[in-house]
């Protein structure tokens, strides 16, 4: 993989946008930008301008755009792919995962059970993260998360839903429309509760 700093970060109108990438129009270019979740939570919608901290993705038979919604995050990707055995695809599945509040916290705990909960990520991957990234992650800025992180809240809904006798993939499928429903509608950025989460998860199950 090499690295270009062609772009620090692109601004335009958001044409398109889905959980895996988004369509940025620059004078009628249209930048497909690969994102991750934590991105496309706090997306405007459709037709209003936006910008994204871009990193440009570079192999000999494909080019990449990614992009983040803050500069924090960014780096926190950057950070992952540098780790031995981490692609930029995965990468982007921790940060889908985990908010960047969440990520250095469990670094700098060295706590693995927060990263091996996450798709693709082994024991193995886990223990090199918090080996390669225990120095690094103190420059990421940012607090200790406050609260109930979004990966918490998610399997702390999903578990309620359990217990009222749905299936753990009908809770998991409702709790990401409602979810993709915030992120497209007029409350997009904004925080969820638990309890407002679950409420309108049994009105898409229902």
């Amino acid at each position: 993989m090499k690295e270009v700093n062609l772009f620090a970060y692109i601004s335009g109108k958001l044409t398109y946008k889905s959980t895996k990438y988004v369509v940025l129009d620059v004078h009628g270019i249209g930048f497909r930008i690969f994102t991750p979740l934590s991105t496309y939570y706090k997306l405007p919608q459709i037709n209003e301008a936006t910008r994204l901290f871009t990193y440009l993705h570079v192999r000999e038979d494909i080019i990449l755009l990614y992009g983040f919604k803050t500069i924090e995050e960014k780096e926190a990707f950057e950070m992952l792919i540098s780790v031995t055995g981490i692609g930029s695809k995965l990468a982007i599945n921790v940060l889908s995962e985990l908010s960047v509040e969440e990520f250095k916290s469990a670094v700098m705990k060295n706590d693995p059970r927060m990263l091996t909960s996450i798709p693709g990520i082994g024991k193995k991957i886990g223990q090199r993260i918090l080996l390669e990234l225990k120095e690094k992650v103190t420059l990421l800025p940012g607090k200790e998360p406050q609260g109930i992180g979004r990966r918490e809240l998610v399997n702390d809904a999903i578990s309620a839903l359990i217990s009222l006798g749905y299936t753990q993939s009908s809770s998991n499928d409702a709790i990401n429309k409602v979810l993709s429903l915030r992120a497209t509608g007029e409350k997009t950025g904004e925080e969820i509760s638990l309890e407002v989460l679950i409420k309108q998860a049994l009105k898409e199950l229902r």
